[in-house]
């Protein structure tokens, strides 16, 4: 089970499952949200959900505890796309227990493209799709038939592009030092004020469900809105007329009046 909007890096490999018999039920977002949207697709037939804890197009951000609940009712696994949260929210990974949780971390990890990981207590399942000499343990020696595979969900580990996971190194270390609760709280507040600012300004803040770190709004006139971003020099993404920034914890509250201002008349 997947949602019908999810971004498609965490929709289209589950499609491709289909030539493979695989039964894949796509949930359209009703408008109580995603979270209840999940909640009311979920049966006896449920296997696994795979699910974005953010995703970027409406900001909601997915109760996962709730959604945890309801597949282990069912027996069903749990995956968890973290790529928008990780490293501003809290999703408490260590309650939930996730069965798989995927992050890529050129997001909110702060790192460089090319840095992803995935995390599973099944990775007796896993099977490589491109087995190299980083799938196997071998004490060291990289030619010839190895002595036997990586017990853990290593072996799926393909070369890794070092000068990326140099760049992870570092913005994990300062990562790993901020106040995580403090973090949260500082970017959820700065997206609340962008959205209740943004609606006073006559935009329309979309999304049901629980808030997030990252607010969406339509806008009446997106061509002037894309003008007034770039004077304003401000960084955001405005696809037709939906309007979408994310607050992290070097922005503050000029960021949020800056961001405000390209919507005013």
């Amino acid at each position: 089970m997947v949602g019908d909007d999810e971004f498609r890096s965490n929709l289209f490999p589950w499609l491709t499952l289909q030539a493979a018999g695989c039964r894949i039920v796509r949930v359209p977002t009703g408008p109580a949200g995603r979270t209840e949207s999940l909640l009311a697709a979920i049966d006896a037939g449920t296997t696994l959900v795979a699910v974005s804890h953010v995703l970027s197009n409406d900001g909601e951000r997915v109760d996962l505890h709730r959604v945890r609940a309801a597949s282990h009712a069912v027996g069903a696994r749990l995956f968890v796309d973290a790529t928008q949260s990780l490293g501003v929210l809290q999703p408490e990974l260590g309650s939930l227990r996730p069965d798989y949780l995927a992050v890529h971390g050129y997001k909110w990890l702060l790192c460089p493209r090319g840095v992803a990981w995935l995390v599973t207590p099944h990775h007796h399942e896993l099977r490589p799709l491109h087995p190299g000499w980083t799938s196997a343990v071998d004490g060291g020696y990289f030619g010839g038939t190895p002595q036997h595979a990586s017990p853990g969900a290593a072996r799926c580990d393909t070369s890794p592009a070092w000068l990326s996971w140099i760049g992870a190194g570092v913005a994990l270390r300062l990562m790993s030092r901020l106040p995580a609760a403090v973090v949260e709280e500082h970017c959820l507040n700065l997206a609340r004020t962008f959205r209740d600012g943004a609606r006073h300004a006559g935009a329309i803040p979309l999304g049901a469900g629980q808030p997030s770190h990252i607010a969406v709004v339509r806008v009446e006139d997106p061509d002037r809105v894309r003008r007034r971003l770039g004077s304003a020099r401000v960084q955001a993404y405005l696809a037709g007329d939906r309007l979408r920034v994310g607050f992290h914890y070097f922005n503050n509250q000029k960021d949020v009046m800056a961001a405000l201002q390209t919507l005013s008349a």
